[in-house]
């Protein structure tokens, strides 16, 4: 039996145990608590994602069926839709951050707070929009033909 040449190779002692590491981002997790905690409070947001977990499920069935040589929406337009509610939370998410440190900036007054709500209300609007509009597309697809 050998001896490793790397004295921490030989695993935890006591005080010699490996520390946790630390954050990748250091902030982040505080950052994606806001993203969540803004999400529980809009039912606009809930909708959305009510709205994109159901599209997702019906955009296989309509690329797929009746015929897969002839879908009711084709791929192309699947990926499209796909990719642009996927884009719509992705910015949205990376926004959240953004918009928390702004209202640290601006404070807590009527200025501050309006501005904050406006910016706000037009990230959510636009994922609304678009998942409205996806949603638009695939009850318009699956009633067609």
């Amino acid at each position: 039996m050998s001896v490793p040449d790397d004295p921490e190779a030989a695993g935890p002692r006591g005080e010699d145990a490996p520390k946790p590491l630390p954050e990748l981002v250091p902030g982040r997790g505080s950052l994606r608590d806001f993203a969540l905690k803004r999400l529980k409070a809009s039912r606009l947001l809930q909708a959305s994602a009510v709205i994109a977990v159901l599209s997702y499920g019906a955009i296989p069935f309509l690329v797929i069926f009746p015929d897969p040589a002839e879908p009711r929406l084709h791929v192309s337009w699947a990926a499209l839709m796909v990719l642009m509610s996927l884009a719509s939370w992705s910015l949205l998410f990376w926004w959240y951050p953004v918009l928390e440190r702004t209202k640290k900036v601006l404070g807590d007054d009527t200025r501050g707070r309006t501005i904050a709500r406006t910016l706000e209300s037009l990230a959510i609007g636009c994922v609304l929009v678009v998942h409205v509009l996806m949603a638009f597309i695939i009850l318009r697809a699956g009633v067609s033909s």
